[in-house]
């Protein structure tokens, strides 16, 4: 099943917090809220595909999960997990 409307606001709502979450309190903040779904943590450098939306210092990619190998997709229809990539900030 697809993120729901409702789940990507949440993702939204956490990332935009002020204070800015840790990107690990981030990433199990969002485990707990969107229980079922797979959200994962990795380096900003380790993702060639322009992100969904971006939040600081944290990238929001949206991943396809209903195949054995998960991948990134831009498609919305396809979207069932998330990826949190994190940059340094200057």
């Amino acid at each position: 099943m697809t993120l729901t409307l409702a789940e990507i606001v949440e993702i939204e709502n956490v990332l935009a917090a002020q204070p800015s979450p840790a990107p690990t309190d981030a990433l199990r903040t969002l485990r707990d809220r969107l229980a079922g779904r797979r959200v994962l943590l990795c380096d900003a450098a380790d993702v060639n595909e322009a992100p969904f939306r971006s939040f600081g210092a944290v990238d929001v990619h949206l991943l396809d999960t209903r195949e054995h190998c998960v991948t990134v997709t831009a498609d919305l229809r396809h979207a069932t997990g998330v990826l949190l990539a994190t940059r340094e900030q200057p």
